[in-house]
């Protein structure tokens, strides 16, 4: 099975992009996107088998990026699943947060849809190399 990508942005287009730009890589990663910090908790809330990876725009209405972070993270069943913020810029004080949170990368978002295609392979490379599992369970 292919690693298993949850991305949560409330920027449809970025969306739409990312989407598009994994398809066009050759599928390598499956994606589940949504729209704000709220459906992707729920969603959680209703799972039984973990995700690869939860990318998160830090950017979002109602719910930031570092709240919705702290909320993933005091779910125990989450606490080994691989986090990354994206941004359109990155603040320097986030490091702190990164490390606290145990938030494995922060990538600025592309601008345009080669950059996005690029930053579908470095993120699909990145699951791959370091040996995903899949079907992992919430007990």
């Amino acid at each position: 099975m292919k690693p298993l990508i949850l991305v949560v942005d409330d920027d449809e287009d970025d969306l739409w992009l990312l989407q598009k730009a994994m398809l066009q890589i050759g599928g390598i990663c499956q994606i589940h996107p949504f729209t704000d910090a709220a459906s992707l908790l729920r969603y959680m809330d209703g799972s039984d088998s973990l995700p690869n990876l939860i990318l998160i725009d830090f950017h979002q209405p109602r719910m930031n990026g570092l709240e919705l972070t702290e909320a993933l993270r005091a779910k125990s069943a989450l606490e080994t699943v691989p986090l990354a913020w994206m941004s359109s810029e990155i603040d320097p004080s986030w490091e702190t947060y990164c490390q606290k949170l145990n938030v494995s990368w922060c990538w600025i978002k592309p601008n345009d849809y080669t950059a996005w295609q690029n930053f579908a392979r470095t993120v699909c490379g990145l699951l791959v190399k370091s040996g995903f599992e899949m079907n992992n369970r919430l007990d």
